[in-house]
């Protein structure tokens, strides 16, 4: 089940219906920290939905004066696109590695599925990602392994009180109709500690609640053993949260200044709806107003006692323009709080900035996007580690190559390799491999252009003796 199946409904709402009781009449733990943990993702999912408190209250006459500006889920786009948007490649030294790696992931939709994680973890502050054996994959292509994205709103994690890096366990729980009937399920992935007769491992077992009568959780088929010292499931934090199992979300420190953007776009909607049209009043006129649209006129006569009548439209005596300045200086707030580059304040210098300046501009999301790709990127290493030694392979997984963030000025690019390659500190290699091209293809294509320029070379050369030293001018004309 994705994290947004509920868009543009409140997921608040339904977690209520289906976890309400495990709010407090439950001694469960796991239903517990579930409960406590799923709400906030709730809230958060809401807000990324579009699904945001509504600070004006309908009209009497039906109408909703509420306007919703989603920033939350532009800056959440906006900061997936910069971590993934330029893509990702795999380097190692080991060639039959990089093949096997790039084999499993180009099976699981590499760049979707990185999205897909990214924007997990941007909503909720903590990505998950669990590795499924060949024999458990539902597919035809079942020679690789699978790699799902699993639904932060639906997890849960147990650590070592004195080391939160020490995970004892992880729960996904999700609840299905049956039979007319709300079941819950749950799947325990728990740690089993190594003992003198065995080394550490994972069993994995199912529960469900609600099938039968009781309200307890009976267990669903066989546990499994995972004879492992790592777990299937592998999760990374969003953001940094110092002594916490969770991430941070990109989001959770902006939805105050959500709400207030929202209220000032509103209240200025609000304004233009009474005064978009003029309010009409007179002065020593008599008459009986019906109907006063654009398509007809109001004849009004004097009331006898003024001698000039008038006609006049009541103006607004308020300043629009601090209205729009106010919630503008909102918009930049949230913006730099969630530290995301408003576009809107370059635009109309962009084109014209150079490969510096940008970054200089963008200094702080590019700082944001450096922290995410050390904590992305060893998530990621992390499930390369583990899907080689699944496969009976060494586990060095090498590192990860980031794509570009933010888009290149090509002139200024040249021109900067240019010069190292003429101070002699790059090869050529490098520098064609920068520049986007194929060095093994471009090194053979410039071999043939030099093998074809000297075949040109040696038949002028020839020609010229075969022709005793004659090139071809006119030998009268040297001559004279």
């Amino acid at each position: 089940m994705s994290i947004l199946d509920s868009t543009r409904d409140s997921v608040q709402k339904a977690l209520r219906q289906t976890i309400g009781w495990a709010l407090g009449l439950t001694d469960d733990p796991y239903e517990k920290e579930y409960a406590k943990r799923a709400m906030w993702q709730a809230y958060l999912v809401d807000y990324y939905s579009g699904v945001q408190k509504k600070s004006l209250k309908t009209g009497k006459d039906g109408v909703d004066f509420n306007v919703t500006i989603n920033l939350a889920a532009l800056i959440i786009d906006r900061t997936v696109s910069m971590l993934f948007g330029g893509g990702i490649e795999f380097e190692t030294k080991d060639e039959t590695k990089k093949e096997f790696l790039e084999s499993v992931w180009d099976a699981n939709k590499k760049d979707i599925l990185l999205h897909d994680l990214a924007q997990n973890g941007g909503i909720s502050g903590t990505a998950y990602a669990k590795i499924l054996p060949n024999d458990l994959l539902d597919r035809s292509d079942n020679n690789t392994f699978g790699i799902i994205a699993l639904t932060p709103i639906n997890m849960i994690i147990g650590v070592n009180p004195r080391d939160v890096r020490e995970v004892l366990y992880y729960v996904n729980r999700w609840n299905v109709i049956e039979s007319g009937k709300n079941v819950a399920y749950r799947e325990v992935t728990k740690k089993i500690p190594a003992t003198e007769q065995a080394d550490a491992r994972w069993e994995i077992y199912t529960q469900a609640q609600g099938r039968s009568m009781s309200s307890k959780w009976e267990q669903v088929g066989d546990v499994i053993t995972w004879d492992y010292e790592f777990p299937p499931i592998v999760h990374t934090k969003n953001l940094p949260n110092a002594g916490g199992q969770y991430g941070r979300s990109d989001i959770e420190d902006v939805l105050g200044l959500q709400d207030d953007y929202n209220q000032a776009f509103s209240n200025v909607n609000k304004i233009l709806w009474f005064h978009g049209h003029p309010h009409l009043w007179t002065n020593g006129a008599v008459g009986e107003m019906v109907d006063w649209s654009t398509e007809k006129i109001l004849k009004l006569k004097s009331d006898g006692m003024t001698k000039d009548a008038t006609l006049q439209a009541l103006e607004l005596s308020g300043d629009l323009g601090a209205s729009r300045e106010f919630y503008n200086d909102i918009r930049r707030d949230l913006m730099d709080v969630s530290r995301t580059t408003d576009v809107e304040t370059i635009k109309d210098k962009a084109g014209t900035m150079t490969n510096f300046g940008l970054r200089v501009l963008f200094k702080d999301e590019l700082a944001k996007t450096k922290t995410k790709q050390l904590l992305y990127g060893e998530f990621i290493g992390e499930i390369n580690r583990r899907l080689l030694l699944l496969n009976n392979m060494d586990g060095d997984a090498g590192t990860i190559q980031w794509g570009e963030s933010l888009p290149e000025n090509e002139n200024e690019e040249t021109t900067a390799l240019k010069s190292d390659l003429e101070m002699g500190i790059v090869s050529r290699e490098t520098v064609s491999m920068r520049r986007g091209y194929d060095w093994a293809v471009e090194k053979e294509r410039l071999a043939g252009e030099k093998r074809a320029e000297g075949n040109v070379g040696g038949r002028i050369i020839t020609d010229f003796f075969r022709g005793g030293g004659n090139t071809g001018q006119d030998t009268e004309t040297k001559v004279k």
